[in-house]
C-alpha cells in the first residue's frame, strides 16, 4: 500500500496537500491494509473540500481537512482471525443455558423503569440470571471490539443481536447505574452499540430506527 494508489486525492493549496500526504504515510506505516471502502470514501471528498479556509491558513497549528479525518478512522481490512473469533462467538452463543436466557430476553425483557425491572427479573430469580447471562456476554463481546481485537465492521454485518440486546435494555441502563452507583456498568455495550447505530443508519439511512420500533424498543 501506498500514495500512488490516491490519484488526485491531495490538495496542495498552501501545503494543505503536504499535510495530507504525510498524514496518510504516517497512518499506512501503522495500518497496512485499509479496506477499499475506506479508501473510495478518501476518494469521494470533493476537491474543494480539501482545500483549507483562509481564516485556518492564516491561524497555526495542525489543519484537519475532511479526508485526512476519514483518515484517521479507517480500520484494517478483517482477516481469518477476526473470522475464527466471529465464529467462537457464535459458538458460546449456542450454549444451553445462554440460548436460554436469550430466548427469555427476546421474548419478556421490555422493562423501561427500576419497578418494571424489579418485578420482572428479581435478585436470585432465574430471569435475573437470564438478565445478566444476556447482558454480560455482549459486555464481553463488546469489550473485544472496542480494545480492537475483533474488526468493527465484521462484527456489524452480522452483530445485530448485539443491538436488539441495548435497544431493550436502554433506557433501563441509566436507573441501574444510578442505583449501583456504578457508572461504567455495561457501558461498553452502550459504546459500541451506538457506534453500530451511527454505521446502521450510514449504510441504510431510517433502517435502525424502523428496527427499534419492530423490537418494541420505541
Amino acid at each position: 500500500m501506498d500514495q500512488r494508489r490516491l490519484p488526485g486525492l491531495f490538495s496542495d493549496a498552501d501545503g494543505a496537500g503536504e499535510v495530507e500526504r504525510a498524514l496518510f504515510r504516517r497512518l499506512i506505516r501503522a495500518n497496512p491494509r485499509p479496506c477499499d471502502s475506506t479508501l473510495d470514501r478518501v476518494r469521494s471528498v470533493p476537491q474543494a473540500s480539501l482545500e483549507v479556509p483562509s481564516q485556518a491558513r492564516a491561524g497555526s497549528g495542525t489543519v484537519v481537512t475532511p479526508a485526512s479525518a476519514i483518515l484517521v478512522g479507517m480500520s484494517p481490512c478483517a482477516t481469518y482471525d477476526d473470522v475464527n473469533l466471529l465464529l467462537r462467538l457464535y459458538e458460546m452463543r449456542r450454549e444451553e443455558r445462554l440460548r436460554d436466557a436469550r430466548r427469555w430476553y427476546a421474548a419478556d425483557f421490555k422493562a423501561k423503569t427500576l419497578e418494571e425491572f424489579d418485578k420482572l427479573c428479581p435478585g436470585g430469580s432465574t430471569e435475573n440470571e437470564s438478565f445478566r447471562m444476556v447482558t454480560s456476554y455482549w459486555e464481553m463481546v463488546a469489550s473485544i471490539v472496542t480494545n480492537g481485537v475483533l474488526n468493527k465492521t465484521l462484527f456489524f454485518e452480522s452483530g445485530k443481536e448485539m443491538l436488539y440486546c441495548y435497544e431493550r435494555a436502554r433506557s433501563v441502563l441509566p436507573l441501574i447505574r444510578k442505583r449501583n452507583d456504578d457508572p461504567r456498568y455495561l457501558k461498553n455495550l452502550e459504546a459500541v452499540s451506538e457506534e453500530f447505530i451511527a454505521w446502521y443508519e450510514d449504510q441504510a439511512p431510517g433502517a435502525h430506527e424502523a428496527f427499534a420500533k419492530r423490537i418494541g424498543a420505541r
